[in-house]
């Protein structure tokens, strides 16, 4: 298996989230975010975080490259912390205040990994088809969802590659003897180099890309067939039965409180 160097890109594999249809996994990932947001307990947080839990255990294999993902946000967590403890903890004591910070960090950090998860186990492709099988079933829907599946894609398909290019200028600019030490301006001026040949590969992909599509007459509007088209299996009918249970044990316990 090839694991991706590069955050959020999809890593190849044969696991039970590989396989299941984008479209179940993009709703999914909708409920768990909204219900991430909506809790304000840590009890609530953990049975919203249940889909997650089963989640990471049916993908072993690509679960190393999940935890980087999620430990490379290490900052913007201890960033979380910080401003409850100092900016909005002033009337708490310090532990409460951490325990907030603590629980606003692990939120962000579940809904990381669940962004991270659904990214990593769907290939660039899916998300166009899951775009285009939401609105393809009326002409109407079809020009709505049209444009949006095709930036969709593109999106999806041309950000590693830009990431994995940023990475090859920063690694080649270190052999010329950049250095990013010293204090966080410095490192940002001493990054400025390489927003030159990124911007200049960006274009230079995104004009080869759109010459290859008016080459062969694409028209984003038009109906189109589709080589493996998207249909639910057994396992997407379960996992969405298992979403919804979830979704009413969360509003029940909310309720109840």
């Amino acid at each position: 298996m090839s694991l991706t160097p590069i955050i959020g890109a999809f890593s190849d594999g044969d696991t039970l989230l590989h396989r299941l249809d984008p479209r179940v996994k993009l709703t999914g990932l909708v409920a768990l975010v909204a219900m991430g947001l909506w809790a304000q307990s840590w009890t609530a947080l953990a049975i919203a975080s249940l889909p997650l839990f089963i989640s990471l255990s049916a993908i072993r294999p690509i679960l190393p490259v999940i935890v980087r993902d999620a430990a490379a946000l290490w900052l913007f967590y201890l960033l979380t912390i910080i401003i409850h403890v100092f900016v909005t903890g002033r009337d708490l004591s310090l532990a409460e205040a951490v325990s907030r910070g603590l629980f606003f960090a692990i939120k962000i950090a579940i809904m990381s990994v669940s962004a991270s998860l659904v990214s990593r186990t769907t290939h660039p492709s899916d998300w166009s088809l899951a775009a285009y099988a939401f609105g393809r079933r009326t002409q109407k829907g079809l020009r709505a969802t049209g444009p949006f599946a095709l930036r969709l894609g593109l999106a999806m398909k041309t950000l590693p590659m830009l990431l994995s290019e940023a990475n090859r200028i920063r690694q080649a600019q270190f052999g010329r003897g950049l250095r990013t030490g010293g204090s966080p301006v410095q490192r940002i001026r001493s990054l400025l180099p390489l927003w030159g040949p990124l911007l200049e590969a960006g274009l230079d992909r995104a004009d080869t890309i759109s010459d290859a599509m008016q080459s062969r007459g694409f028209v984003v509007r038009a109906a189109r067939s589709f080589y493996r088209p998207l249909k639910l299996a057994g396992r997407d009918v379960l996992t969405v039965v298992l979403m919804g249970l979830t979704i009413i044990l969360f509003i029940t316990f909310i309720s109840s409180r």
